[in-house]
Parts: C-alpha cells; sequence; structure tokens
C-alpha cells in the first residue's frame, strides 16, 4: 500500500506540475501580460512583439489602454500604434484606431508623431486619413517629411492611369478651396525656411500638386464646355505660380481647344513653349554625326537646360547637358540629339536589335502627337549605338515600325554621343507638316551609366507620357494649307 501511495503521490504531483505549467503558459501568452513585458523591456523584445502579434482573442483592446498610459516609453507608445493600424482593416474597430493615430499626430514627443504620420502614408486610404495639412509647419524635421510625403502622394498614392495619367486627388477632394489655400501659404512660407534641400523641394511640391489639381480640375471643366470656368482655374493655378510650367502650358492648351489659335501661340511663344521648326535649305545625311552643315539652318537648341521628368509636381532643372538640332524639307522631320557626357565609357549599352527596350540603355525618347489629341504619341527610342524602338502609344505600346531613317553614334573625341533622324510625316497617322499645323511634341533622355537621369525638354511631372503637357510646334516656311482641319481648331 506504501509502494502504490507513493507512486500516486508522484503522479499527482506531475499532473499538478502539468497543468500548472500549462496554466502559467496561458497566462504569460495574454496579450496584457505580454504587453506589461514589453513595457517594461523585459526579455526578448523582438520573441514577445513575435508572440504577441500571433495571440489569440482581442488584441486591439489591450493596445489601446497601453497607449493611453502617456507615461509608457515613447518608443514602446510609437509600435503600439503601427501594430493598431496594421489591424486597421481586419480589426472591424476602425473608428477607434483612426482615433488612436489621430492623437498620435497631436503628441508632444516627435517619436510619436513620426510613427504615427509613417502609418497614415502606409496604411491607411484616402479616405480614411486624418487632416494631416496643419501639420505641414511641425517642428521635427522627419515630421515635416512624412507629412509631405503624404500631401503629395509619395506614400499610399494611387494613380488613376488614364488619358491624362494624373494620380488620385480623393485628399484633395476633401479639402475645402480654403483649406486648400491655406494649406499653399504655409507651405510656401516653409520652403522659404527649411534647410534641407529635400525638404524645401517637399514643400514646393504640395504647391504644385496643388497646381495639377486646378489644371486638371480645369481640362474637366474645358470637357464640360464651361470655358469661362476652366480659365478661372487656370488664373488660379497661375497666381500661385506664373512660372508654372504645367499652368502654362495648360493655357496654351486651353486656349487652342477653343479655336484661339493666335492667342495660344502668342503665349506659347512668351512662355518657351513654341517649337518653330524652319525648313531646312539642305537634306542632311543621317549617319549619328551632327556636324552635317546642312544644320545649321536647324532651330538649334544648345546651353539650355533640360529637366527632371520623373519629379513631381515641380519642374527641376538637371545636371547634365543635351542639346538638339530640328528642322523640316520635303514632308520629312530632320532631328539630331547631342548627349554631353565627361565619361563616355560609363553609357550603358546593351541593346543592338531593333524594338528591343532601348530605353533601359543611356537613350533618347522623342514623341510626336501631331493632331494634338493629347491621349496618344508617337515614340522613337534609341541608344547611342543606333538600336530603335519605335511604338504607336495609344491603348498600349504597340510596336510600329515607321519608315524613318535613323542613327546613333559616340564620339569619344567630342564628349558626346548624338542620334539623328530623318521621319516622314505621313507616316504618323497621315500627318501633314504645313504652315497651320500645330503639333505636340517633346525630347527626352535617360542618362542611365554616367547618372542616374531622366530628364525631358519640357516637364512632364514625373511621367513621360503625360501627353497633355507637351509643348507645341509649328512649321516655318512649309506649305501653305492642309487639306484636313487644323490642329487645335474646335
Amino acid at each position: 500500500m506504501k509502494r502504490i501511495a507513493i507512486i500516486a503521490g508522484i503522479i499527482l504531483s506531475v499532473v499538478v506540475a502539468f497543468f500548472g505549467t500549462v496554466k502559467w503558459n496561458v497566462y504569460s501568452q495574454q496579450p496584457e501580460v505580454l504587453l506589461q513585458k514589453l513595457r517594461a523591456g523585459k526579455g526578448d523584445q523582438q520573441d514577445l512583439w513575435m508572440r504577441f502579434n500571433l495571440a489569440r482573442g482581442d488584441t486591439v483592446t489591450p493596445m489601446l489602454e497601453a497607449l493611453a498610459d502617456r507615461s509608457a516609453p515613447a518608443e514602446f507608445r510609437a509600435e503600439l500604434i503601427e501594430l493598431l493600424a496594421r489591424r486597421f482593416s481586419a480589426s472591424g474597430r476602425q473608428d477607434e484606431i483612426i482615433a488612436a493615430i489621430t492623437a498620435g499626430l497631436a503628441d508632444e514627443d516627435p517619436v510619436i508623431r513620426r510613427r504615427a504620420v509613417f502609418c497614415v502614408s502606409v496604411y491607411l486610404d484616402s479616405a480614411h486619413q486624418p487632416d494631416v495639412f496643419e501639420m505641414v509647419a511641425d517642428p521635427d524635421l522627419e515630421v515635416r517629411r512624412g507629412v509631405y510625403g503624404i500631401l503629395v502622394g509619395t506614400g499610399n498614392a494611387r494613380w488613376r492611369r488614364g488619358d491624362r495619367n494624373v494620380i488620385n486627388d480623393e485628399l484633395w477632394k476633401k479639402m475645402t478651396l480654403e483649406q486648400r489655400q491655406t494649406l499653399v501659404q504655409r507651405c510656401q512660407e516653409q520652403a522659404a525656411k527649411e534647410t534641407d534641400e529635400d525638404l524645401r523641394m517637399l514643400a514646393l511640391s504640395v504647391v504644385g500638386r496643388e497646381i495639377e489639381f486646378l489644371c486638371t480640375q480645369s481640362i474637366e471643366a474645358d470637357s464640360r464646355g464651361q470655358i469661362d470656368q476652366a480659365e478661372q482655374l487656370l488664373d488660379q493655378a497661375l497666381a500661385i505660380d506664373p512660372a508654372s510650367h504645367q499652368a502654362r502650358i495648360r493655357l496654351v492648351r486651353h486656349h487652342l481647344a477653343i479655336g484661339r489659335k493666335e492667342e495660344a501661340l502668342a503665349l506659347a511663344e512668351e512662355n518657351g513653349a513654341l517649337l518653330r521648326i524652319p525648313r531646312l535649305a539642305a537634306e542632311p545625311r543621317i549617319d549619328g554625326d551632327p556636324s552635317d552643315e546642312a544644320w545649321n539652318s536647324a532651330f538649334r537648341y544648345e546651353g539650355h537646360p533640360f529637366y527632371h521628368a520623373t519629379s513631381r509636381f515641380v519642374a527641376r532643372q538637371v545636371t547634365g547637358k543635351t542639346d538638339f538640332y530640328i528642322g523640316h524639307r520635303d514632308g520629312k522631320l530632320y532631328l539630331a540629339i547631342i548627349g554631353h557626357e565627361d565619361d563616355l565609357d560609363e553609357l550603358v549599352i546593351k541593346c543592338t536589335r531593333r524594338d528591343s527596350p532601348v530605353w533601359q540603355d543611356d537613350s533618347v525618347e522623342i514623341f510626336f502627337d501631331p493632331a494634338l489629341q493629347e491621349t496618344k504619341a508617337h515614340q522613337f527610342v534609341i541608344n547611342a549605338a543606333g538600336a530603335l524602338a519605335d511604338l504607336n502609344m495609344g491603348s498600349g505600346w504597340i510596336s510600329h515600325n515607321y519608315a524613318c531613317q535613323y542613327a546613333g553614334k559616340v564620339f569619344e573625341d567630342r564628349g558626346y554621343w548624338a542620334c539623328e533622324f530623318a521621319i516622314p510625316a505621313d507616316e504618323l497617322d497621315k500627318a501633314k507638316i504645313t504652315a497651320d499645323a500645330v503639333w505636340g511634341l517633346n525630347i527626352m533622355r535617360a542618362r542611365i551609366g554616367p547618372a542616374s537621369e531622366q530628364c525631358a525638354w519640357w516637364p512632364t511631372y514625373g511621367f513621360s507620357h503625360r501627353y497633355h503637357l507637351y509643348p507645341i510646334a509649328i512649321f516655318e516656311d512649309a506649305e501653305p494649307t492642309s487639306t484636313s482641319a487644323p490642329a487645335g481648331s474646335p
């Protein structure tokens, strides 16, 4: 009997120990217990956060309660804000989580404000984002950086891919006109104060986004036939920044769309958005060498800046130097583009076949929109080896194989590489070079090896295929009239 009692006692002890261990493990896995350890900084913090993320049951309530304790360490509270933001969609408690993030935006500790701004940018879509525009003057530069990013769409941005290729403007539409005007004024003032160049450009980008919003609204007003409203919106954009390339070219194109051609041309010339293409005295030899004397009678764009093609909302000049010559003769367009480089050995030249992805090399891109449709263009891309990709950009990227002459060459002794084109106008959807024709046109260059730089003669604010922002071109000493209605006529 004694032996049986001893065995029974051992078994009972094991059972008690087992269930005690189970009970302790269950207790130690409770969200409240894990949060207490995390708050105190005890144990392996990474392991504790992982266990908390795997914890069962309601984790939102204990997090909200822990976050409300303002005596807790800032890093701990900041981590709670992000964990709550991650649970935003699946928790069913969106209002409470938004309230917690909004409170974090107003917290006195910059560590918490930074994380709250980050969560707004990454985890909340524009429909649920709290107002952050008043934070553009926050004393903490990293908070300002995050707020600028939200306002210009570099965080949780949603692009609306369509005819205009503009960024979604739900966030802008949530603000009243008075709020937007106040935001612009604050960002202009803040840009003047910023000592960090990146922050200064971000502040100006917020201003530029308001200009883009007004220009987009103007386009929509034009489409509804509300001419006066369209002009008022463009006037508002130019009042913010009279030098805005986007607002200026939109005003030019607005005048063209309603039949005010002479006014449009005068305004385009005044603002540097008009390319007068002369008739060449002789036909250039298309061999990649722009030293041919036939180019002497061309329009020559030399020593003037190109602009970052990928810069959103702000026109920024690039450091690289690009020249181009352009003229017409006997129904053909002739172009020569020269890309200057300090070290031509750094050029990236991988593609050698036609219609290969030459835009991934150091290359030049030319876009034509002869009918000013603003929804499609003819694109020619050539690299320094003379490999060409030609595309008809309408509903998609369609290789076209235009009948044209082209060549590209590297000139080590001259410090540049160059390309040349002779393109029959009627290859471009039967376009004509006439005295009354008005075309959309832009020239771009990709510097891949020597510099990570996408640049354009005229800035297109983030995407090279925004045809509605292209400058315009007319032809001098050309045939007097076309058989179809002039481009730009109503």
